[in-house]
């Protein structure tokens, strides 16, 4: 009997030790990978090269420029793609090491630190690749903009910057003391319900999780699915569509609605007024706008011209150099309703135009993406980025990942003219509507063909500025901790499908019709901000 005791006592004693070294064993992994995840979702960059049902999910991203005296303390130029609202920010630099450890290099398509002379020089935001300047409250003395009343244009890097007065983040770096984590402890979460629960966004984890892993400069939010939760929320999250919920309103309650797709494939918001406070959309006057990708130019003037002021021509890559080859289109989908497969087969009876996929004559199998692409850098100097739908703002992965993530230069359709020029870097694409038909469009494309100094100059963006991740849920957790703006759009179904919000035709043909443009400056506008 004492030796069946001892062996069970031994027995017991090994369950007892092996299992608590299990438990600490994935405690420590289950920690690393919250501080050093190497992989995150809304960061990778997937080439799409034929049109599907599924959209990639964007980099949740106009164009923010920094240009700062080097101290301790550093006033910082931060100017939007149309040349005003020039905001001055104090920034403090902090010891970024911990910090670079944990950037996340999943930008394909960023260029090197751009030098500006010995006494300027770029400085890069924490949200840029390798970036390491966080914002801190004090910003706050100066007044943001935030909200799509306040500006023409995107406001991402405004809201990524953003620190409501007297926050206290538990991820400030220059910050560690006991005293300002235990002030961020004390932060108020704000809770935001998926409505519909995850759907499409299977990896996203809930709680906190998500903010403390992106190091929001705002953080004290959490993220939930339980409509338990719905009546106490600070938000409700509808995700692609709208159903009206079994629960009694809160008066300062913040409902958002957020789509990805265009007008043309989504529900019809009728008679819905006065339902949604925010909007968070591609569209750049949402008030969370979510675009497919976001550039950031390195350099702080607007008069800025790559080829001049950049690099000589002789440190130019030639990207003409052995390409024989003129036009080439990826595509699945043959009855858009722009009608860009007909534009397309019209530009091909006066250049040579190879279209790949079902609606073509020519084959590169989906599993064979990467050679696909290969094809495309080495043999082709043009490409058609056409959406499927002619949508203000609508520009997705057809242009910057077939387009300019490679070595061709991108001709596109969907979105106005100047709805590219605030997405994309300068002179790195040419717009149909800037040609009276496909014959003359065909005719400059020649042009550029045969002079190899024209057609590189579409290169020239290249290396002075990077794609960026735009942090959606950091920026709606700082949105919902900003001083109260209490606003609710009158009319959804004008403001998202309104007439001159899509066109069938050309822009060009419609800039005379186009209806004012509803804004909440408008009488319409329900707006009760304090």
């Amino acid at each position: 009997m004492p030796r069946l005791r001892i062996r069970r006592m031994l027995l017991t004693l090994a369950i007892v030790v092996c299992s608590t070294f299990l438990v600490l064993n994935l405690t420590s992994n289950s920690q690393q990978a919250l501080l050093f995840p190497t992989k995150s979702n809304d960061r990778d960059f997937f080439p799409v090269m034929f049109e599907t049902g599924v959209r990639r999910r964007p980099k949740f991203e106009n164009s923010a420029t920094v240009l700062v005296q080097q101290s301790s303390e550093q006033q910082v130029l931060v100017k939007n793609t149309q040349g005003h609202d020039i905001k001055k920010f104090i920034f403090k630099s902090v010891d970024s090491s911990n910090h670079h450890q944990m950037e996340r290099n999943n930008n394909m398509m960023a260029g090197p630190l751009q030098s500006h002379g010995q006494d300027n020089a770029v400085v890069k935001l924490w949200f840029m690749k390798g970036g390491g300047v966080r914002p801190q409250s004090a910003m706050a003395r100066t007044k943001p903009l935030l909200w799509p009343e306040q500006s023409n244009g995107d406001r991402i890097v405004e809201q990524l910057m953003y620190v409501p007065p007297n926050y206290t983040s538990s991820w400030n770096f220059s910050s560690t003391s006991s005293s300002a984590l235990n002030a961020a402890s004390k932060q108020k979460l704000k809770k935001i319900l998926l409505y519909f629960g995850k759907g499409g966004w299977n990896d996203l984890p809930l709680g906190r999780t998500v903010f403390l892993r992106d190091k929001c400069p705002v953080n004290t939010c959490e993220l939930t699915t339980s409509l338990k939760d719905a009546e106490q929320a600070d938000a409700l999250f509808f995700k692609d569509r709208f159903l009206w919920p079994f629960y009694k309103r809160r008066p300062h309650q913040v409902w958002i609605l957020f789509l990805l797709e265009c007008p043309l494939h989504t529900q019809a918001f009728k008679n819905l007024k006065h339902v949604f406070n925010w909007t968070a959309t591609y569209r750049h006057d949402s008030d969370l706008v979510a675009p497919y990708e976001k550039f950031v130019s390195y350099n702080a003037s607007f008069d800025y011209i790559p080829g001049q002021k950049n690099r000589a021509p002789s440190d130019m890559v030639n990207f003409a150099v052995n390409k024989t080859k003129k036009v080439a289109w990826f595509v699945s989908n043959c009855n858009a309703k722009n009608k860009r497969l007909e534009y397309a087969k019209e530009l091909g009876q006066h250049i040579e135009v190879d279209i790949y996929g079902s609606c073509g004559n020519k084959k590169c199998p989906r599993t064979l993406t990467h050679k696909c692409f290969r094809m495309l850098d080495k043999d082709y100097k043009f490409y058609l980025a056409f959406e499927n739908s002619n949508c203000k703002d609508y520009i997705t992965e057809k242009f910057f990942v077939n387009g300019l993530s490679r070595n061709i230069v991108p001709i596109v359709m969907g979105a106005r003219p100047e709805d590219y020029a605030r997405a994309a870097p300068p002179h790195s694409y040419i717009h149909v509507d800037d040609f009276a038909s496909p014959k003359e469009l065909a005719e400059y494309l020649t042009i550029l063909d045969k002079n190899d100094t024209l057609y590189n100059e579409y290169f020239r963006w290249k290396g002075t500025g990077e794609f960026i991740n735009t942090y959606f849920w950091c920026r709606m957790c700082a949105m919902l901790h900003a001083p109260p703006y209490h606003k609710s759009y009158p009319d959804m179904h004008h403001w998202w499908s309104g007439a001159g919000t899509c066109n069938a035709g050309h822009w060009r043909n419609n800039a005379a019709k186009t209806p004012p443009k509803q804004s909440a400056n408008s009488a319409n506008i329900k707006d009760d901000n304090g």
